[in-house]
């Protein structure tokens, strides 16, 4: 008897410490995934930006090249992250300063994103519009 009782605790210890793991690997490829996020749009690494842009009924989100082609950014800076209970989904609140190639004036534009996690591909989506310049 108690070797059962020994053995189903290990069970249930070991259980705990996978799904632990599991968040925390979700959290940080969460990071992960902003971090990458912004620095692509920081350096226009267009191909990138878009790779991140899936609506989580699987609709590609399309990014008008050719009004990001005068949009120099200079930073983009997250201000608020927070995250459901079962990590599959996260808003992220921030700021991007930016300036246009035809006026040089440093503007900028707060967003919101909302991130998915996709099961299948084990990665996280920003199923969010392009943040807006004007």
């Amino acid at each position: 008897m108690k070797n059962n009782i020994y053995f189903l605790s290990l069970i249930l210890i070991t259980a705990v410490a996978c799904g632990t793991a599991n968040i925390k690997n979700k959290v940080k490829s969460l990071d992960d995934a902003v971090t990458d996020y912004n620095v692509s749009l920081r350096w226009s690494m267009l191909d990138n930006v878009e790779a991140y842009h899936l609506r989580n009924n699987g609709e590609k989100i399309p990014l008008d090249r050719s009004a990001m082609s005068t949009i120099r950014i200079t930073g983009c800076t997250v201000l608020e992250q927070s995250v459901n209970e079962d990590v599959s989904e996260a808003v992220i609140k921030g700021e991007i300063d930016y300036y246009t190639t035809n006026t040089g004036t440093l503007k900028n534009v707060p967003f919101t994103h909302i991130w998915w996690y996709s099961d299948m591909a084990k990665r996280w989506y920003n199923g969010s519009d392009y943040p807006q310049f004007k």
